[in-house]
Formats: C-alpha cells, sequence, structure tokens
C-alpha cells in the first residue's frame, strides 16, 4: 500500500485515507508498528521522498487522534524513540516547505 503513496492525485489520496483509518481502527499493535516501520525506511533512504508518504507519516506524527507518540513501540527501545525523535523534526519542516 505505502508504494502508491506517491505524487498528490486522487489515487495518493485513497491510500493515504485508508492507511490512516487503519492505523485508527485495527486493535493490533503490531499492525500499527509495521506500518510505521515502512514510512520510516521511505524516509531513512536517500531523496527525493514520495510526497504521498510524507504526507501520511507527518499526518501520523503530528495529529493528536493517532496518539502516534503514546503508542508502546514507539518507546519500547531508546534506539527506536531516538530515531523517531531525529527524523520527526526533519519530516515536519518538508511540510512547511511544501506550502
Amino acid at each position: 500500500m505505502v508504494l502508491h503513496l506517491r505524487y498528490p492525485n486522487a489515487h495518493t489520496h485513497w491510500f493515504t485515507s485508508l492507511i490512516l483509518h487503519l492505523f485508527l481502527e485495527v486493535n493490533d499493535e503490531r499492525f500499527r508498528e509495521v506500518v510505521t516501520k515502512v514510512l520510516l525506511e521511505r524516509f531513512i533512504v536517500h531523496r527525493p521522498h514520495p510526497w504521498g508518504a510524507l504526507v501520511t507519516f507527518i499526518e501520523l506524527l503530528r495529529n493528536p487522534k493517532y496518539d502516534f507518540w503514546n503508542r508502546e513501540f514507539v518507546r519500547i527501545a531508546p534506539e527506536v524513540t531516538a530515531l523517531l525523535e531525529s527524523v520527526s523534526p526533519l519530516v515536519c519542516f518538508v511540510q512547511f516547505a511544501m506550502c
């Protein structure tokens, strides 16, 4: 599904909405962890990062509805927490540059 998060269009919007909806509705923490891992893998590689993946990840990080920072997998290991906290400002900065 993450491969469909590309440039701004209706297709990307639909998959972004689907991933965010599933992140909220699926009651499995492992699913949320896998979604986060796959999105994060897209940003560890060299640029350019897909626009749709950026928008989806930014929404997960910034919207309190998803309660991302309080999830168990975010705090399970100090390395994971440090990686997410180091990527967070960079990803949120990209959003402002796109506006």
